[in-house]
């Protein structure tokens, strides 16, 4: 047997919760220890209650072979605790997850980036979609890992935003990597492994219950240096993201909303509670300026971070693999690329590209026909969701 047949022999106990597994290793040296020692010896094991030392006596693998076999199945490499590629901020967790199941094209390390989760409720405003895009659009274009759970509303925005410039993003899911979750995410989840990184402590098989969200999110803020709530009203699942975050000693910001609308009540009350007040990527970069020297240097001369744009001359663009933007101009996706709910105009839009006003106008309009965009009055332009 080796150090991974151990892990997930001990992670896969029916009813051994995280706290339980932490408590053990502070007892015994490993879970190899745990597998050898006779039942006799746990018996005296203080905190063990009589279905936990039957489960520990156990010391079948077959459990432990099936889920391996289908994670070498489904392309998911399991990450432990131990493994130098484990993120090392989770480790300071009262409750790690002490087994991880990631699906990424490539081996990614996030001890050395700057992660950033970026959050919010799930029936978003168009303002919130447009906010929640724009600063991952920021943070990923600067070389922050933006981190969320793929769930509708925001959380789907901030991954759209890191995947519009080609930035690194984790999705933690409640459930295992063989359901995608919400459905229609199939692709965004597909894309997100496919350029960043899809993780969840539960193995594959396990379904959404409601009840493996809220413990997942403590994962959402373990993971970051940082948590930013988009939109949020005063009953919701990234507020508790936020107080775990607080607990972790992440920081918090919050992006201001309007004041009437309850889809912003819970951001305001942590802008007034002490949050970080957050109108943009560059907001948030600058606190770790002296952290991640390194990661500012490059954008904060030749790049607005403020309005999260960069230059649309130098980049190529590739948009998500959803069929959608297949027949796009170039010129087109460029436009797409850089409209939010923010209103544009014409002029402003003219100024970026080397084209004609009559080439602009004509691309303009072909995007208000099929659907990517809406022209509002004064000659002003915003994505159409």
């Amino acid at each position: 047997m080796t150090k991974l047949d151990y892990w997930l022999w001990l992670s896969l106990k029916n009813n051994m919760g995280h706290n339980k597994i932490t408590k053990l290793l502070e007892i015994f040296e490993s879970p190899e220890e745990i597998y050898n020692t006779p039942k006799r010896k746990l018996l005296k094991t203080d905190g063990l209650s009589k279905e936990e030392i039957k489960e520990l006596s156990n010391k079948s693998f077959k459990k432990v072979q099936s889920v391996k076999d289908e994670c070498r199945k489904l392309g998911i490499r399991i990450l432990t605790y131990d493994s130098s590629y484990y993120p090392e901020k989770l480790k300071h967790l009262p409750d790690p997850p002490y087994v991880l199941y990631v699906k990424s094209r490539e081996r990614i390390n996030l001890n050395d980036k700057l992660c950033i989760a970026v959050v919010g409720n799930r029936l978003m405003t168009d303002y919130g979609r447009g906010a929640a895009i724009d600063i991952s659009k920021g943070l990923a274009v600067s070389g922050a890992v933006v981190v969320s759970g793929m769930a509708r509303g925001i959380d789907g925005a901030a991954h759209t935003g890191a995947l519009r410039v080609n930035g690194l993003t984790v999705a933690v899911l409640g459930c295992g990597l063989d359901i995608a979750y919400p459905p229609e995410h199939s692709e965004m989840m597909g894309a997100i492994a496919e350029a960043g990184m899809v993780i969840s402590e539960y193995p594959p098989g396990t379904p959404p219950l409601a009840q493996n969200f809220p413990v997942r999110n403590r994962i959402i803020s373990g993971l970051s240096d940082g948590v930013v709530v988009v939109e949020a009203p005063d009953k919701s699942g990234s507020l508790i993201t936020a107080d775990l975050a607080l607990q972790q000693g992440r920081d918090v910001f919050a992006v201001p909303g309007d004041i009437t609308r309850g889809h912003s009540k819970g951001t305001n009350d942590l802008i007034r509670q002490g949050a970080i007040l957050a109108t943009s990527a560059f907001d948030i970069l600058s606190e770790y300026n002296e952290k991640y020297i390194n990661l500012l240097t490059e954008h904060t001369n030749n790049s607005s971070l403020d309005n999260t744009e960069i230059d649309v001359e130098e980049k190529t663009f590739e948009f998500p693999n959803d069929g959608r933007y297949d027949s796009l101009s170039e010129l087109s996706k460029k436009i797409v690329y850089n409209l939010t709910l923010t209103p544009v105009h014409f002029d402003t839009l003219l100024s970026k590209f080397d084209v004609s006003v009559d080439e602009l106008t004509g691309e303009l309009v072909m995007l208000e026909i099929d659907g990517f965009i809406k022209t509002l009055p004064g000659k002003n332009f915003i994505l159409n969701i």
